[in-house]
């Protein structure tokens, strides 16, 4: 089974990421999704369940735009990709990864309008995401 996880860009700063020991990467918080009256949050895994109430290891509230699935898969690296990363294939060409209501992701070039379905055997590389690139800057 594949494993569904999120990540989101955490609101809190990351010296109170530091400060709370909350695992991350430059403010980037990964784990499940939950939301609270409109509110995304993501959780870590489950530290103490009772019929009244769960733990999480952390919670933390994330920028909404900024929330991305897991693909279940990794690039050339082993860097997992998730919807909205930005990946590069081995002829150079960039693509952002999409959610696609018909082929769960798909693999879209900054540079066009066409799509293809992502798979485990394209050789892909993980360069950055739509939140903190430069190259779509360039091309947008």
């Amino acid at each position: 089974m594949r494993e569904i996880k999120f990540r989101g860009k955490a609101l809190l700063s990351i010296e109170d990421l530091n400060s709370f020991g909350i695992e991350h990467s430059n403010g980037w918080v990964y784990g499940s999704l939950i939301t609270n009256k409109g509110k995304p949050f993501i959780v870590g895994d489950l530290v103490e369940t009772d019929p009244e109430y769960v733990i999480h290891e952390f919670w933390v509230e994330v920028d909404p735009k900024t929330v991305g699935q897991y693909t279940g898969l990794k690039d050339k690296n082993g860097t997992e990709i998730y919807e909205k990363d930005l990946v590069k294939d081995k002829l150079g060409r960039t693509y952002k990864v999409r959610y696609n209501e018909f082929c769960a992701f798909m693999l879209y070039p900054i540079d066009g309008n066409d799509f293809m379905a992502i798979y485990p055997v394209i050789e892909l590389e993980v360069i950055g995401n739509v939140y903190e690139s430069e190259l779509l800057e360039v091309t947008e």
